[in-house]
């Protein structure tokens, strides 16, 4: 899972390595937003059992961290764009997967202003990073 966290799959390998980044500048906005809403819209469905609940968790994380990847390639203006757009998708949710998320989105947006989430001022402010475990 360490792994996985810091590598994004490898993502990040095969953006440098095959000099992706210029190809694929102007898909990293639609790529995230389609990165959050399938997380959002997996999260939001009802799972019968414990183990189909991890499963859904640890994929959505997998797909939260694709999307922070491609975040972490915009520009400042269309990051800060993308969380608006993010915080307009989260009001068209119910009110209490949008209250269990909160933490998360303020999480993200505590991260994308550059600001670390081990301090106490995420602690205050409940923000929290998603992770495929529980």
């Amino acid at each position: 899972e360490q792994q996985q966290i810091l590598t994004t799959q490898n993502l990040a390998s095969l953006i440098v390595g095959l000099q992706l980044n210029p190809k694929l500048r102007d898909s990293f906005r639609p790529m995230a937003e389609k990165c959050f809403q399938w997380v959002t819209r997996r999260l939001t469905i009802k799972v019968n059992d414990r183990h189909s609940g991890l499963i859904a968790m640890k994929n959505s994380a997998y797909a939260w961290r694709q999307m922070i990847f491609y975040l972490s390639l915009m520009k400042k203006a269309e990051l800060d764009s993308f969380l608006t757009w993010s915080d307009e998708q989260m009001q068209k949710l119910h009110q209490d997967f949008r209250l269990r998320f909160q933490p998360t989105m303020r999480g993200l947006t505590l991260a994308a202003s550059g600001m670390s989430l081990n301090n106490a001022l995420a602690d205050q402010m409940g923000a929290s990073q998603f992770l495929g475990w529980t």
